[in-house]
């Protein structure tokens, strides 16, 4: 059960890693000014950010189920 669980954070992080470097890859090659560049890039972060505060949610509410399944058994 463990192994499965890091299996699951190891592909969340390397996703999460693999937006961020090819947001920064495609804006850093694209032909826009540096002002819009800032300004996607700002837009992307701010996605991104959001994604990741729902994933800790979700992650937060099933610990905490796993908590109170454990702790009915015990």
């Amino acid at each position: 059960m463990s192994g499965n669980n890091t299996n699951k954070k190891s592909v969340v992080v390397g996703s999460l890693l693999g937006v961020i470097i090819g947001a920064t890859t495609a804006l850093f090659v694209s032909p826009k000014s540096g002002k819009r560049n800032r300004k996607d890039f700002k837009n992307q972060m701010s996605t991104i950010q959001d994604q990741v505060y729902k994933i800790a949610d979700r992650t937060k509410e099933k610990v905490s189920d796993v908590s109170q399944s454990i702790t009915k058994n015990a």
